[in-house]
C-alpha cells in the first residue's frame, strides 16, 4: 500500500515539476513543487523500517545479499532527493526554459535532426516563421563584412575561380567530417555532409571550441590549438 501510495507522490511531484516550467521557487509553482516533493520523501520513512526490521530478519536466515543491493538502490534515491532539493533551493531548475525564447528554440529545433533522435521523433510543432526572425538566436555570431553580399560572386582561388555553391557542394560529399575554427577560437564552419564522424547542429556556428568538448579534454583541445599555432 506504501508502495502504491509512493507511486501516486511520484506522480503529483512530476505534475508540480511542469509548472516551473516559468516559474520561481517563490512563486505558487515553486511552493507547490516544494510541497510535492517534500510528500514524497515520506517514503524514506518506507525505506528505513526495511532496512531495520525486514533485513535483519531476512540476515538472520543467512539471506543477505538481495538486501545489501537493496539497500545500495535506496541510498541512491536519498541522494537524489538530496540533489532535487539542492537544486530547487539554488533556483536551478528549467534554467533554459526561462532563458531561452521561442524563437531560440524554435532554431536549436531545426539542427536536433542533424544530431539525431533517442527513440522518440518529434512532430513539427514549432513556427517555422520564428526560425527567420531569430538568424543568430545562439552566439549573436555574424560573418565577417567582406563576405556579405557575395553569395552570387565566384571565389577566386590560387588555380581557377569557384561559386560559394560549389564549395559547399564538394565539402558535403567528402567522406570525412571539416570542421574550421577561425583565430579567435570560434567555430566558422563545418561540413554537413552524410559521412559524419561527429555530431554537430547549426548551433555550434560561433560558439568557442573549448566549449565543443567535455572539461576533461579541455587540456588536449588547448594543446591542438597551440600546436595549430605554432
Amino acid at each position: 500500500m506504501e508502495n502504491k501510495e509512493a507511486g501516486r507522490a511520484a506522480k503529483r511531484l512530476a505534475a508540480a515539476a511542469k509548472g516551473l516550467r516559468k516559474a520561481e521557487k517563490s512563486d505558487p509553482e515553486g511552493r507547490a513543487f516544494k510541497q510535492a516533493l517534500n510528500h514524497l520523501r515520506t517514503n524514506e520513512i518506507h525505506y528505513a523500517r526495511k532496512e531495520n526490521q525486514l533485513f535483519q530478519a531476512l540476515e538472520r536466515k543467512r539471506f543477505s545479499a538481495p538486501s545489501k543491493v537493496m539497500w545500495g538502490k535506496h541510498n541512491e534515491i536519498r541522494d537524489a532527493f538530496k540533489a532535487v532539493t539542492a537544486s530547487f533551493d539554488k533556483g536551478d531548475y528549467p534554467t533554459a526554459a526561462r532563458k531561452l525564447s521561442e524563437a531560440e528554440w524554435a532554431v536549436m529545433a531545426k539542427g536536433e535532426a542533424e544530431i539525431g533522435y533517442a527513440w522518440v521523433k518529434p512532430a513539427e510543432f514549432r513556427d517555422p516563421g520564428l526560425v527567420r526572425r531569430e538568424p543568430s538566436a545562439f552566439s549573436g555570431w555574424t560573418p565577417p563584412p567582406e563576405s556579405v553580399g557575395a553569395a552570387d560572386e565566384s571565389l577566386k582561388l590560387d588555380e581557377g575561380r569557384l561559386y560559394p555553391w560549389q564549395v559547399n557542394a564538394m565539402m558535403k560529399v567528402l567522406p570525412i567530417d571539416v570542421t574550421f575554427v577561425d583565430e579567435n577560437d570560434r567555430v566558422a564552419y563545418y561540413s554537413a555532409g552524410t559521412h559524419r564522424v561527429f555530431p554537430r547542429s547549426p548551433n555550434v556556428i560561433g560558439r568557442e571550441v573549448q566549449n565543443c568538448h567535455p572539461p576533461k579534454s579541455l587540456n588536449a583541445v588547448n594543446v591542438i590549438l597551440k600546436d595549430f599555432r605554432d
